[in-house]
């Protein structure tokens, strides 16, 4: 399983609600030093958001690698929990929010 950082929509998104919607910013991946290698979870995803009603500010989140790159059911489709944004033009805005948010 491979993590890139970068910006990232979780499945929740509604464009009509803005750019930042459900929008965040992967910093990369990390291991629970406490688990054992073998443990599906040891491996977890680090990231935070970009809208301010979520965690605080200041706040990482971290959720089990493979949760983060699962595939998971809405409306009866498969699709990805988190999908990497590619338009350059929604990464610079993410990137002005980003600025502001985290100093």
């Amino acid at each position: 399983m491979q993590l890139i950082p970068g910006f990232y929509y979780h499945y929740k998104h509604v464009p009509e609600r803005g750019v930042h919607h459900y929008a965040y910013e992967v910093l990369g991946a990390g291991s629970h030093t406490e688990k054992e290698q073998t443990s599906p979870d040891k491996y977890v995803a680090v990231y935070r958001p970009l809208y301010e009603s979520s965690y605080g500010n200041e706040m990482y989140a971290i959720r089990p690698l493979a949760m983060f790159l699962e595939q998971v059911e809405v409306n009866g489709e498969q699709v990805p929990r988190f999908r990497k944004i590619e338009d350059e033009s929604v990464i610079a805005e993410l990137e002005r929010i980003r600025n502001r948010m985290y100093p």
